[in-house]
């Protein structure tokens, strides 16, 4: 185990709270990755995603960031931009 698995998993313990917590970052992350390879393998700036959605480029970098997962919406939509 490395040493941040450790350090999680200690706070975990100690905090149960913080278990939830883990959880909803790492799924949020997870999107997150997948969005920017996505993005990425299409040549596309978060920009051109944005502008495809009708988003702000701000709503594209805070998925991007972990900071928010989107709603089934946006997912949707995603999908039927890039067609992925």
């Amino acid at each position: 185990m490395d040493l941040v698995s450790k350090l999680i998993q200690e706070d975990i313990t100690s905090n149960p709270e913080a278990k939830v917590l883990y959880e909803k970052y790492d799924e949020n992350l997870d999107f997150a990755i997948t969005l920017v390879n996505l993005r990425e393998n299409l040549g596309w700036s978060q920009k051109d995603l944005a502008i495809s959605l009708n988003k702000p480029q701000s709503a594209i970098a805070r998925i991007e960031n972990g900071e928010i997962k989107p709603s089934l919406d946006i997912m949707e939509e995603i999908y039927r931009v890039t067609k992925k």
